[in-house]
């Protein structure tokens, strides 16, 4: 979990049969961007596909502009953020990342 003030907590869970992707590279990057940026990197990601000057993101050392990557909000604050990697496709990983989030909400009132 990526927290947005500098506090790093790196929590990985992988499936014992994943797929041999790196997901230990895209998912602690999806967090950072969705932290950073407070909003999840599916909609910044479809944001800057539609508006040219928003392609620029992508420079921006750390972002990572695929779907999965889901800020975690304790009332209006983002604490944090998770990023979920190794699915076939960033609408997954992001619907993943929205499960869990939506499963542990009570934590975050």
């Amino acid at each position: 979990m990526a927290g947005p003030r500098g506090g790093w907590h790196d929590i990985r869970r992988e499936a014992p049969d994943r797929h041999p992707y790196p997901g230990s590279l895209a998912g602690p990057a999806k967090a950072f961007t969705a932290a950073s940026a407070k909003t999840p990197t599916l909609a910044i990601m479809e944001n800057a596909q539609k508006n040219p000057g928003a392609a620029n993101l992508t420079d921006i050392p750390g972002f990572l502009l695929q779907g999965g990557g889901v800020p975690v909000k304790a009332g209006d604050n983002v604490i944090g953020a998770i990023g979920v990697a190794g699915a076939p496709g960033g609408h997954l990983d992001a619907q993943c990342a929205d499960e869990v989030l939506a499963a542990n909400a009570a934590l975050f009132q």
